[in-house]
């Protein structure tokens, strides 16, 4: 059976999806591959297959330029271009969405530090910005603590910003919107993102992540998320969670479970 190549460019400094339409029966979709600007080449899912109706394949290579695809036809003949066969498009659209995540308040006994713990799949570009709310109880069920704790719990452990607020101190941020992310120099001012576009999401790397920080006299974060309680008197705490959800890619993750479990420290 005869094969076609070509590489077909995009118009978008980056696309995130490839979409191939079917001219005629019984087109052999042989090979799909997302090439960069260093001609490095990464095969994209799914591939071989025959194409019978119209196919979105994603890409989720950020320094993809071109897209190089080879099929295969009995009709083939020499000097036949790819498009008597497949439309290939190559371009980028928006498939970021967002979601939240509240669970219910659960009760544990202070060993000392408290830890989220959570299963995803398929998570790789997932940014989940959490906010811990701690309430600490004394032998005499008085409450003598009341925190409330922003950790990230997605790979990079980045967060997103509270409207034009920042929890910690960001190493580094982004500003977000529609798949594109702008590296304009951001200024924050005594923890608020001047100039604020409210159209935008500001996705930040925290300061805890370089070292050991103080929530307050009671409370400390670390570097690996977890919050340790310095208030020996408190014995019993109440703990929820809320979680904003950014899925940058569509890559349509799979959160398993979120909880929260005391440790000793």
């Amino acid at each position: 059976m005869s094969e076609l190549k070509k590489i077909v460019s995009s118009d978008s400094v980056f696309f995130n999806r490839v979409v191939l339409k079917p001219n005629v029966s019984e087109v052999f979709i042989k090979s799909v591959t997302a090439i960069d600007s260093n001609g490095t080449a990464i095969s994209l899912s799914n591939i071989p297959f025959v194409l019978e109706d119209t196919v979105i394949l994603k890409n989720k290579n950020k320094n993809a330029i071109a897209v190089e695809i080879i099929i295969e036809h009995p009709f083939i003949t020499n000097g036949d271009d790819i498009s008597r066969y497949v439309d290939v498009d190559v371009n980028r659209v928006s498939m970021s969405r967002t979601a939240r995540i509240e669970t219910k308040s659960v009760q544990v006994l202070n060993k000392g530090s408290l830890h989220v713990v959570s299963k995803m799949e398929d998570a790789e570009s997932l940014i989940v910005s959490a906010n811990v709310g701690i309430t600490g109880y004394g032998n005499d069920s008085r409450i003598i603590l009341s925190e409330f704790v922003r950790i990230g719990l997605g790979n990079t452990r980045e967060l997103i910003s509270n409207g034009d607020k920042v929890d910690h101190t960001p190493i580094s941020i982004v500003r977000y919107k529609d798949g594109i992310v702008s590296k304009d120099k951001i200024e924050i001012k005594d923890g608020i993102i001047q100039e604020y576009d409210d159209s935008c999401l500001y996705i930040y790397k925290p300061d805890y992540l370089d070292k050991q920080k103080d929530i307050s006299e009671d409370v400390v974060i670390d570097p690996s998320n977890s919050i340790i309680i310095k208030n020996k008197d408190v014995v019993r705490l109440e703990c929820r969670l809320g979680a904003d959800i950014l899925d940058i890619d569509g890559s349509e993750p799979v959160i398993k479970y979120i909880g929260i479990i005391s440790k000793w420290f």
